[in-house]
């Protein structure tokens, strides 16, 4: 499991505020070699946009977890770009969910935001 950010490390995210945070896979967060592998992971649009910026284009970017009722880990990453080149041209645009998924050599793939635990799903948000 990873804490991932949603305004990535390379884009001056921090580590420490929660608030820039979710619970995450580790497929989900960034590129793992073998079984469990996602092709579209978070790292792989943080690496674009931060490209994008060094290429001197200004970028509207946004990520925002996507939660399942009262859950309190993400079942995807909705992640967007909308850049503008220099000289307003058209520059980096996307707009993806990234899934919270990990691959168990047990039980195939699972999403870690609505896996369940003896019939109840976990985790959730409140206090009994």
């Amino acid at each position: 499991m990873n804490n991932c950010h949603l305004l990535g490390k390379q884009l001056g995210g921090s580590g420490t505020d929660l608030a820039n945070l979710a619970t995450c896979t580790r497929p989900a967060n960034t590129h793992v070699d073998g079984p469990g592998r996602l092709q579209d992971t978070m790292v792989k649009y943080e690496d674009r946009v931060e490209a994008a910026v060094s290429r001197g284009e200004v970028v509207r970017y946004t990520v925002e977890p996507v939660y399942a009722g009262p859950r309190t880990v993400p079942v995807a990453f909705h992640m967007k770009a909308e850049g503008v080149a220099p000289g307003n041209l058209p520059g980096e645009r996307f707009d993806v969910l990234v899934p919270n998924s990990l691959n168990t050599q047990k039980s195939g793939w699972k999403n870690f935001g609505i896996v369940n635990y003896k019939g109840l799903p976990v985790p959730i948000g409140g206090m009994s």
